[in-house]
């Protein structure tokens, strides 16, 4: 009788454990024009959580040629908390939210800044995706933003539960509707034309902005960060949020935005 060998398909990045890739996950992360993808899956009872439930590192499982974006807490006593999503079992990082889905006092004491390869793109079309929920949302909720101090590009949700996005922080703005972004998980993405100078923001897959006048300046490929934006010397965090992924994609069509959604539609809830 012969010897049936099973070939199991891999990815390995660096200073990160082997995990596994489902089909929907290899054509995402094969796709060109996805620039990083940062992913909760596995972190729970992963090695890459520390014994206190914190995450001090968040990689990208895209590859930038040889180099690995990542988000970097301020230490590990004050990195991220892990858990599952409340009443399922997907894994989720918590900015501002302790292990008992309880809002952090402060949630600046949970955030992360982004290394030379988290930045937003210098030149062209971007998409910033994330799968976001915010608990009890106060006056404004940051949830990404450049690390820039004088022309802050940033995404928030308001305390009516609005997202907004800013192309100079509290100074110039385009917000959606009330009610967009709430304790329940919803894909948010911010789309914008670079040519045409237009910004769009949808939730899953409607759109509650239109295609709005926001003109950017370009952005000499900015580091991101998560949980915070500095505006005049001083720190706006807001509430605290999870998010189950993140991610840019150097273009505004859908196709690798479906990937995405793809991913999420086939993990358990």
């Amino acid at each position: 009788m012969g010897v049936q060998q099973i070939i199991v398909s891999t990815e390995t990045l660096s200073g990160a454990t082997p995990s596994f890739r489902t089909a929907a996950e290899s054509a995402l992360l094969a796709r060109s024009d996805l620039k990083m993808f940062f992913d909760a899956k596995g972190f729970v009872g992963s090695s890459e959580v520390s014994a206190n439930d914190r995450v001090e590192e968040w990689r990208s499982r895209k590859l930038q040629g040889a180099n690995q974006p990542k988000f970097l807490a301020p230490s590990e006593a004050l990195g991220v908390y892990c858990a599952a999503v409340p009443g399922g079992t997907r894994s989720e990082l918590r900015f501002g939210i302790d292990m008992g889905d309880n809002v952090i006092s402060g949630s600046n004491n949970r955030s992360m800044t982004g290394n030379a390869f988290a930045a937003l793109p210098g030149t062209g079309d971007f998409t910033i995706f994330m799968m976001a929920r915010v608990k009890d949302p106060a006056s404004n909720t940051i949830l990404t933003a450049t690390q820039d101090t004088t022309d802050q590009f940033a995404v928030s949700v308001t305390s009516t539960q609005a997202a907004r996005v800013y192309s100079n922080y509290s100074a110039s703005l385009i917000a959606s509707t009330a009610g967009d972004i709430d304790e329940n998980y919803h894909l948010l993405s911010i789309k914008h034309d670079r040519t045409a100078n237009q910004t769009t923001i949808v939730r899953d897959t409607t759109v509650i902005k239109a295609a709005t006048a926001q003109t950017l300046p370009t952005y000499p490929s900015l580091l991101m960060t998560l949980g915070y934006v500095t505006s005049g010397g001083s720190t706006d965090t807001g509430q605290g949020f999870a998010l189950q992924c993140y991610g840019i994609i150097s273009s505004i069509d859908d196709v690798t935005l479906d990937l995405v959604r793809d991913v999420l539609a086939e993990r358990a809830s």
